[in-house]
């Protein structure tokens, strides 16, 4: 073995293990950018109303199942219902619908009739898109998350 044979052989070990760990990891996945900024994840939230179109203020709707759909309402992607106050969460992360599927606007269903509210329709859905305006990205510990509202609610009869 020549005197430089065995820096160029850990030079080429640790070159196939950078590799390794690049082609493992998270950059490999593709970075989702929003606004030019990456980000991993989206918390998704919003209140429904005991009031004739669902939006705040009022008085909350607890236990009004929310369903999440980013694909025009074909599937969908999150469900839960809503807390004591009305208010719902939802998180996503970047390999789930709101990122892969970004061509249609996520928006929030809430099929009728809601629990204990006579000022909300009784039957069809109200729907809301999520609002990113203003733009809130929030750096966590797991990286960046945009934060997104539900705003204006809609009545689809049904």
């Amino acid at each position: 073995m020549a005197a430089g044979d065995g820096e160029t052989m850990v030079d080429d070990v640790i070159a196939t293990l950078l590799l390794v760990i690049i082609a493992t990891s998270r950059l490999a996945e593709g970075v989702v950018l929003i606004d030019g900024i990456p980000v991993a994840g989206m918390v998704m939230r919003g209140q429904l109303c005991c009031t004739p179109t669902g939006n705040p203020p009022g008085i909350g709707v607890p236990g009004a199942t929310v369903k999440m759909s980013c694909d025009g309402d074909r599937t969908t992607a999150r469900e839960t219902k809503t807390d004591e106050n009305g208010s719902y969460q939802m998180v996503t992360t970047e390999n789930e619908a709101p990122f892969t599927q970004n061509s249609t606007p996520c928006q929030m269903t809430i099929p009728m009739p809601a629990p204990n509210c006579t000022l909300l329709p009784d039957s069809g859905m109200l729907i809301a898109a999520m609002g990113m305006d203003p733009l809130n990205i929030v750096n966590t510990p797991l990286g960046n998350v945009v934060s997104a509202v539900a705003q204006n609610y809609r009545y689809i009869a049904g």
